[in-house]
C-alpha cells in the first residue's frame, strides 16, 4: 500500500514538473503552480474516495475542482455555493442509497461495524467505518491486536478503557476525512504514533507512559480536513 502511494505521489510530482516546463515554452491555459497542486491534491482524495466507496470523498473535491476552474469551462454563475451544495447533497444522497444496513460480522475473532453504537464482548480485530453519521464504540477485548477506523463527514470515538493489548502491543489505523475521529486510551500504555497530515490536525492529549515495559500501541493516523484527536484517560 505504502509503495502504492509513492509511486502514485512521484507520477504526480513528475507530472507538475513537466507541466511547469511546458508552459513556458508553449501556449497553454496560465494556472498558477498552486492551483495545480491542489488540483492533484483533490485529485487523490478522489482516487481514494472511489476505491472505498466513500462518496463525501468523491463529490466534495469534485465541486472544489470546479470551482478553481470555473472561467475556464463557463460556470462562473455556478459557484461556489451552487456546486458545493450539490456535492453535499449528492454524497448525502449517494450515500444513504449505498448504505450498509446495521450489522455486526462476526468473522473468526473480528467485528465489523457500521455508523452504529455498539457496546460488546469483541475479538482480537476491529473495524469501524462511519459515515456522515456520529458514531461511538467501546471495545471490549481481552486480546486486541490491530484495528482500523474511517470516519467520513462525521464524527467517531473510539475508547479502548476495557481493553487489553495482547502480548503487550496493538497497531492501529485511523484514516479520518472532513470529520472528527476521537480515540480513547488509558494512561497506563504507551504510544507509537506516526502521521500523515493534510489542511487538519492530529493532535494528543494528556500523557501516557513512559516505561518502556508497558503496553504499546502503535497508531497510524491518515488525516485529510478534519481533525484525529488521542486522548490519555
Amino acid at each position: 500500500m505504502k509503495d502504492k502511494k509513492s509511486i502514485f505521489w512521484g507520477l504526480i510530482i513528475i507530472l507538475l514538473a513537466v507541466y511547469v516546463i511546458v508552459s513556458r515554452l508553449f501556449a497553454v491555459p496560465d494556472i498558477p503552480v498552486i492551483k495545480i497542486a491542489f488540483t492533484l491534491l483533490f485529485v487523490y482524495i478522489i482516487y481514494n474516495g472511489i476505491r472505498s466507496l466513500h462518496f463525501g470523498e468523491i463529490f466534495i473535491p469534485l465541486a472544489l475542482i470546479a470551482c478553481q476552474y470555473d472561467e475556464y469551462i463557463g460556470i462562473e454563475e455556478l459557484t461556489p455555493w451552487p456546486v458545493l451544495l450539490a456535492a453535499v447533497l449528492l454524497s448525502i444522497g449517494f450515500s444513504m442509497i449505498f448504505k450498509k444496513r446495521r450489522r455486526v460480522i462476526h468473522d473468526g475473532s473480528s467485528v465489523v461495524f457500521d455508523s452504529v453504537d455498539i457496546d460488546e464482548e469483541d475479538g482480537n480485530t476491529i473495524c469501524v467505518k462511519n459515515t456522515f453519521s456520529e458514531t461511538s464504540k467501546y471495545v471490549n477485548s481481552n486480546d486486541f491486536t490491530s484495528g482500523d477506523i474511517k470516519n467520513t463527514f462525521g464524527e467517531t470515538r473510539v475508547y479502548f478503557n476495557n481493553a487489553v493489548l495482547a502480548n503487550g502491543k496493538a497497531t492501529l489505523y485511523v484514516d479520518n476525512t472532513f470529520g472528527e475521529t476521537c480515540i480513547y486510551i488509558p494512561r497506563t500504555w504507551r504510544l507509537d504514533l506516526k502521521k500523515n497530515n493534510s489542511f487538519g490536525d492530529i493532535a494528543v492529549r494528556g500523557n501516557g507512559n513512559n516505561d518502556m515495559d508497558a503496553p504499546l500501541i502503535t497508531i497510524d493516523a491518515k488525516n485529510s480536513f478534519g481533525e484525529i484527536c488521542i486522548v490519555f484517560e
